[in-house]
C-alpha cells in the first residue's frame, strides 16, 4: 500500500505537531459543501497541500480563517 493511500485512510492525522485535515473534515467543520471548499481553494481563500492526489489542510489555517472572519454582534447599549 502506498504512503499516500495510507494517509487517505485517516480522516485527520498529526505531522510535526500540526494536525492535517481532509476536504471532508474541513467541509464538515465549516458547514459547507465540498464544492464550496473547492471554490475557496481556487480563490486562494484557504491554503492547502496536495500529496499523492489527496488535498490536505492545516488545522491552524482553518482556525486562522475562522478567527479573521469572526464578527461580534454584541453592541454596547445606547443610553
Amino acid at each position: 500500500m502506498r504512503k499516500a493511500d495510507k494517509l487517505a485512510e485517516c480522516s485527520h492525522f498529526p505531522l510535526n505537531g500540526e494536525m492535517y485535515l481532509t476536504d471532508r473534515d474541513v467541509a464538515a467543520r465549516l458547514h459547507i459543501s465540498k464544492r464550496t471548499l473547492q471554490e475557496y481553494r481556487h480563490a486562494a481563500i484557504l491554503p492547502y497541500f496536495i500529496i499523492g492526489g489527496k488535498v490536505l489542510y492545516r488545522e491552524s489555517d482553518i482556525q486562522a480563517l475562522l478567527k479573521s472572519n469572526y464578527r461580534n454582534h454584541h453592541y454596547p447599549k445606547l443610553v
